[in-house]
């Protein structure tokens, strides 16, 4: 089946995941890819349909390692929202994919050493499933509250009635980071500006009711808009007055809405900057120093704008190589001073430094991924990320008792 959907053979990779289920019912990965295919040819309902049966017929999938497994490590997912479908990947292949509300870990557990218990949450299953294969450490994959609250819910009573067993990552602080909440942790924070940022319930309200909103708030154009559970930039919207507003508002079809004041922050009068830093353990790892010509900084625009211009890349190699001198020791402790408040094992934060000194957040949570996607056309980023995948793995040990 792999190397049907590789090739774009959707039909025959139905075809064969059919075949398969009639051989083998409870044959999770099936499901996954069949529902995967579904939607991808925009049969939404189907592909739902075909997920939650495979869920229900079997959630645990296990991945055994080439050795004696150092650890056994239950990955939990939750797709009460969630959905597969097929993305592509650099070279063209297309590849199945988990959309929405989990982190992945392909570049940051090693799967040479530890046993891979993988188990689908759907609707509490977790609370009552009597066969979960025996585990060492829980790795929480769910990473966005506004997509799979249930889930963080339920896995988190799931850890407390096994307090013996560490975690990676509580399911109950990551049900904190969704952006409106981290507004009201992080706004009166010394040395950090996080812009204003409601969440609007837009089911069943009019124009007049978002109207209200921004100006209740004391909100004051431009405004960036988006939905709430989405990434990437995929629903991001910059309104520069209330006219704008109100269009936008007429052709949404989200039921909830993020509200955020735009901060205008041009770096080098002309371009526009974002940095971002990995938690893991404690521990601070730069990740990419973005710069672009346009406000939403974007990594799609990495290949078009920052490879031709030397300066920028000087940029990037001065805060990877030195993250605390870059920024300015003051800023840096800020930025450290974010992990007892956050307490998570592993996150992100996307930000800048303003003219001022202070550290304006964009993002903050877990659902960022760690990847080598521009590694090939930026090669002095890669020591670096092996950094962060060490350090993730030594996490896993030191957590085990095993360091």
């Amino acid at each position: 089946m792999d190397i049907l959907i590789r090739a774009g053979e959707m039909d025959a990779a139905a075809m064969a995941c059919k075949c398969l289920l009639k051989l083998s019912p409870v044959d999770t990965d099936a499901y996954l890819d069949l529902s995967a295919l579904e939607c991808k040819r925009g049969n939404r309902k189907e592909a739902r349909r075909i997920l939650e049966r495979g869920i229900n017929a079997n959630p645990v999938i296990v991945r055994t390692c080439e050795s004696t497994p150092y650890a056994r490590v239950l990955r939990v997912r939750g797709v009460q929202n969630g959905y597969y479908t097929l993305g592509k990947s650099r070279n063209g292949d297309y590849k199945v994919k988990l959309r929405g509300g989990n982190l992945t870990d392909r570049y940051l557990t090693d799967f040479g050493r530890f046993q891979s218990v993988g188990f689908y949450l759907l609707d509490g299953n977790i609370l009552e499933h009597p066969e979960i294969p025996k585990f060492d450490i829980i790795l929480n994959m769910i990473s966005d509250p506004d997509v799979e609250l249930t889930s963080l819910h339920s896995l988190t009573k799931f850890t407390q009635s096994r307090p013996h067993v560490p975690v990676i990552n509580n399911p109950s602080q990551v049900a904190l980071t969704s952006r409106d909440n981290n507004y009201q942790r992080f706004k009166d924070v010394e040395g950090v500006r996080y812009p204003k940022t409601i969440r609007f319930m837009a089911a069943n309200a009019g124009i007049e009711d978002a109207v209200r909103a921004v100006e209740d708030s004391d909100f004051s154009f431009p405004l960036l808009v988006r939905e709430t559970g989405t990434h990437t930039g995929r629903t991001f919207n910059r309104i520069d007055n209330s006219e704008d507003f109100a269009v936008y508002f007429s052709r949404q079809q989200s039921a909830n809405l993020y509200i955020t004041q735009y901060i205008d922050q041009p770096f080098r009068s002309e371009y526009f900057r974002k940095l971002r830093v990995f938690f893991v353990n404690g521990r601070i790892f730069p990740v990419v120093c973005h710069i672009d010509t346009v406000w939403n900084v974007h990594g799609g625009n990495r290949r078009d704008v920052m490879a031709k211009n030397g300066w920028m890349t000087d940029e990037e190699r001065a805060f990877m190589n030195d993250c605390q001198a870059y920024l300015g020791k003051p800023q840096y402790e800020v930025l450290c001073g974010l992990y007892d408040e956050v307490d998570l094992d592993f996150f992100g934060v996307d930000f800048n430094v303003d003219e001022n000194g202070h550290i304006v957040i964009f993002e903050l949570n877990p659902a960022m991924r760690h990847s080598y996607d521009h590694a090939d056309d930026f090669p002095y980023l890669a020591p670096h990320l092996h950094q962060i995948t060490d350090a993730f793995n030594a996490m896993i040990d030191r957590k085990l008792g095993r360091d």
